[in-house]
């Protein structure tokens, strides 16, 4: 499958050979939650979230409506981003999600407790880590607010 048919990411906007985009898949976890389960991508795959679920069977089709279900994220050096659809919404719900599953990614990654945490992402005309929408704080303190 070629990264031009990737549905709901920066793949779909630029050719498959774009080297800023498959070095921007490369530099980053994919993660998803589906069913409220974590689900961890290979780490460096050059990947599209879409490409992931479709090798995966976590969607079966381009335009699967699972894929609309699916909270998926990634973590890279600036931190960790989740969002939800193709519109790289993010709602209560999909923070509730990634709340339900934070302490699993942070233990399996080895993430910081100063590590900053996005919700959504405003969509760009470049290929790349895109500004996210919404900053929640940081692992420490989304971890703290799960105690209460």
């Amino acid at each position: 499958m070629s990264k031009n048919s990737s549905a709901g990411s920066s793949a779909d906007r630029f050719p498959g050979d774009h080297p800023e985009v498959e070095a921007f898949h490369r530099s980053r976890r994919m993660f998803a939650i589906l069913d409220k389960k974590l689900h961890l991508a290979e780490p460096a795959i050059p990947d599209s979230h879409t490409e992931w679920f479709l090798r995966t069977g976590m969607i079966s089709s381009i335009g699967d409506e699972v894929f609309d279900r699916i909270v998926r994220g990634f973590v890279d050096s600036a931190g960790v981003y989740f969002y939800r659809g193709v519109d790289f919404d993010c709602d209560e719900s999909d923070e509730e999600n990634l709340r339900s599953v934070l302490k699993q990614l942070v233990e399996t990654l080895s993430l910081a407790a100063e590590t900053p945490v996005f919700g959504g992402m405003i969509r760009q005309n470049i290929p790349g880590r895109w500004p996210p929408k919404r900053v929640l704080g940081n692992i420490a303190e989304l971890l703290l607010l799960n105690s209460r």
